[in-house]
């Protein structure tokens, strides 16, 4: 499923989601929000490593599931 950064914090806080995928791109941009517990929105969530992938550009896939 894909959605906007509101949407998984809001399912990782309610338990919702097993796993989760992420795509990491090298980018330097100086500022910005943390996926993970930044906020009272944000859940406080372990995740543990299932897989990883690296593709051109040093671009990763990275497949983690949420620890219960």
């Amino acid at each position: 499923m894909w959605g906007s950064l509101a949407l998984m914090r809001s399912l990782l806080r309610d338990g919702l989601l097993s796993e989760v995928e992420l795509f990491v791109a090298p980018v330097f941009l100086g500022a910005g929000r943390p996926l993970l517990g930044a906020d009272e929105t944000s859940a406080d969530v372990r995740l543990d490593l299932l897989e990883s992938e690296q593709f051109p550009a040093s671009v990763q896939r990275l497949r983690y599931a949420v620890r219960s």
